[in-house]
């Protein structure tokens, strides 16, 4: 419940998303539905999120579906733009990152 929630106050763009984001993150317990958790916030990460990227690490470490790993990769990405002076880290992340693990629908979404 708490995830449908935060997708939908992510989706309408309330201010309370990533505070619900971080809610939904301690309560789901399903690999994919961690993946969409983390994927918003990640989208969210326009000021910095302290230990979001670590978060990404984590679920990286523990990942086996190959899509979800694209999507935590390209999250990781997208947390490391908020982070001023990784632009190295992020570039090597980009380079490392394997290809779309699926047919391209999959992973535009990512």
């Amino acid at each position: 419940m708490l995830t449908l929630l935060a997708a939908a106050a992510f989706d309408a763009g309330l201010p309370g998303a990533r505070r619900r984001l971080h809610e939904a993150l301690d309560e789901v317990r399903d690999p994919a539905g961690r993946v969409d958790v983390l994927t918003r916030l990640a989208g969210l990460d326009r000021a910095g999120d302290p230990g979001l990227l670590e978060l990404l690490e984590r679920e990286l470490a523990t990942a086996a579906d190959p899509a979800a790993r694209f999507a935590l990769e390209a999250a990781a990405l997208d947390a490391l733009l908020a982070l001023p002076g990784r632009q190295a880290e992020r570039a090597r992340r980009a380079a490392a990152v394997e290809t779309c693990p699926g047919p391209r629908t999959r992973c535009s979404r990512a």
